[in-house]
């Protein structure tokens, strides 16, 4: 394939062979004729290399927060049998033309390491690669493409913020879920429910008494027995695209603080992602789920036996813009979710039981 100074070569030699024969000046001829065989040994150099590569990419890590960006490692073996020429290495970004690296010539077996850093990163999933090793000519006028290895994943999750107190429920209605409250060293996920006339007292969470107005008690319950039930409202016409950043954002705190506290969760979306229940190490699987979330028309998936199968937590994010989606399927045995509510201005207003 030709370079743009390989395209100016050949429409040089064509421009001095057409003025050559209006003007019948020889030399012309011999410059088109010296610019045809200077193209043409290019093309011959490149044709005759032989080599070959095997490359492997590392992501450093390879799940980011949005707004972050991530090192991405390349390492170039040479499984030829004889040294490489010199190459330029082209790592892509979701198609773009990525990253330019120039390999030096490697001996037989030699391997070569080299990085780059993506920038910062919106949130999505986005494929680095595939590499696209480049070879071309001394004269830079004649250049081979070839595509090695494949494309590799790189998941942006929403940004989060820690937050403390989950909504949790003994199992009855009776015994109603309190809200999401963010907390400076909130690093626990606490099981609470409204007081109850015998109750101990010193059990009593103050700071979630002080925001609801009645006395929240903090149960006895082992983390690793909580389940926590998430699902995310992905209605166009529930957000446009800044709110459903912050429902997203939002979304992903609560799967991260059930994760700190050792809860199971579950995390669903009406646009009919459904991860199943998860322990708390492969909470990452929710927040993929998350990261290439994006907006639906029409009503979408039914949330069926949303709050069922054992969960202490049920915690739907929507929007105030629309009613929440349908729940489906009875949920006498499971908590009442609790609704948390994303303005369209992309603020959380208000957290809500859902009757």
């Amino acid at each position: 394939m030709l370079t743009a100074r390989g395209s100016g070569f050949a429409v040089a030699a064509v421009v001095l062979l057409v003025a050559a024969g209006l003007v019948g000046v020889a030399e012309l001829t011999t410059l088109a004729v010296a610019d045809l065989v200077v193209l043409a040994g290019a093309f011959a150099w490149v044709a005759g290399q032989r080599w070959s590569l095997a490359v492997r990419r590392e992501l450093h890590p390879g799940r980011v927060e949005a707004g972050r960006s991530a090192r991405v490692e390349l390492l170039v073996r040479n499984d030829g049998r004889r040294r490489s020429p010199t190459l330029v290495l082209r790592d892509g970004l979701d198609g773009s033309g990525g990253t330019r690296l120039r390999l030096a010539p490697l001996a037989p077996g030699r391997t070569e390491r080299g990085t780059y850093d993506t920038g910062p990163l919106p949130r999505g999933r986005h494929l680095v690669g595939p590499l696209e090793v480049v070879l071309g000519d001394p004269f830079g006028l004649v250049r081979a493409t070839r595509r090695v290895g494949g494309a590799s994943v790189l998941h942006a999750h929403p940004p989060t913020e820690r937050l403390g107190a989950l909504p949790a429920a003994s199992g009855t209605r009776s015994t109603s879920t309190v809200g999401l409250s963010p907390t400076p060293a909130g690093d626990e996920l606490h099981a609470l429910r409204l007081y109850r006339e015998g109750d101990d007292l010193r059990r009593v969470h103050w700071p979630a008494t002080a925001r609801i107005g009645e006395l929240v008690i903090r149960q006895d319950e082992a983390a690793t027995d909580l389940r926590v039930d998430v699902a995310v409202d992905l209605r166009e016409a529930a957000f446009d695209p800044p709110s459903l950043e912050a429902a997203l954002s939002t979304a992903a705190s609560i799967v991260a603080a059930a994760a700190r506290g050792g809860a199971s969760l579950r995390l669903r979306t009406t646009a009919g992602a459904d991860t199943g229940w998860l322990a708390a190490g492969q909470s990452a699987r929710a927040l993929d789920e998350l990261a290439g979330a994006s907006r639906h028309r029409g009503a979408g998936v039914a949330l069926v036996g949303f709050g069922d199968g054992g969960a202490a937590a049920a915690v739907l994010v929507t929007s105030d813009a629309v009613e929440a989606p349908p729940l489906r399927a009875g949920r006498s045995a499971g908590p009442a979710p609790t609704l948390v509510v994303v303005e369209r201005t992309g603020r959380l207003r208000r957290t809500g039981e859902v009757r």
